[in-house]
């Protein structure tokens, strides 16, 4: 294995990653900034709001992108199997 294919390698496992987390942490990230400017104009200041709105977004986000979380998982994991017999020679 060269440099130039390890790098490689890593390089989809960060995008991997950004393709799998990206969703639910841009939810949480959206939701709690939405939450926070409501939560400043009403002068309401309880925490249990954004973790409540927070967990069903995040939860409801990852139920509807499941399927391609999933797939992008098993796309990765069969092309690093496959390329095992790359590596180790």
């Amino acid at each position: 294995m060269t440099i130039d294919g390890a790098l490689d390698m890593m390089r989809q496992a960060m995008l991997v990653v950004a393709m799998v987390g990206g969703p639910a942490l841009l939810a949480a990230v959206i939701v709690g900034v939405v939450i926070s400017v409501a939560q400043t104009v009403t002068q309401v200041n309880d925490q249990s709001i954004t973790f409540v709105a927070k967990l069903v977004f995040v939860g409801s986000t990852i139920l509807l992108l499941g399927p391609f979380i999933l797939g992008e998982m098993v796309r990765y994991i069969r092309q690093m199997i496959s390329s095992i017999a790359g590596v180790v020679q």
